[in-house]
């Protein structure tokens, strides 16, 4: 039986069904070479510094700010990652900060990146 014979006795919808999942498998595999990318020891240091973040913002609402307006938080993150501007943050990471739906991945990522804009930064220093 030749494929097109197949795809003509298939429901419809399926062919579709078949290429949502053939683009949901390209995007797994592009996330996949990122990750490759990251050494080991910076998605450690991520996490730390994602942990570390979390308990400043819970030392930022014991002190009384407004961490729930997302335009503070924002704010306080973009501090946080460019140590109170002693550090340039590139364009695109700033941008990141400033637009990106704010979940735990997302900040993991945005860490993930400030670990490389880091090293990026002290190796030009040097």
């Amino acid at each position: 039986m030749k494929i097109v014979d197949i795809l003509n006795e298939a429901p419809p919808g399926y062919s579709q069904t078949i290429a949502a999942k053939q683009e949901i498998g390209k995007g797994v595999s592009w996330l996949k070479k990122q990750a490759a990318k990251l050494r080991p020891e910076d998605t450690r240091i991520a996490k730390q510094n994602q942990k570390k973040w979390y308990d400043t913002v819970k030392r930022l609402q014991r002190s009384g700010k407004n961490i729930e307006d997302e335009n503070v938080y924002r704010k306080y993150l973009y501090a946080f990652l460019s140590s109170n501007n002693k550090i340039k943050l590139g364009d695109e990471l700033k941008k990141q900060i400033g637009t990106v739906e704010l979940t735990d991945r997302s900040i993991l990522d945005i860490m993930n990146k400030s670990v490389i804009a880091r090293r990026a930064a002290k190796g030009a220093q040097t």
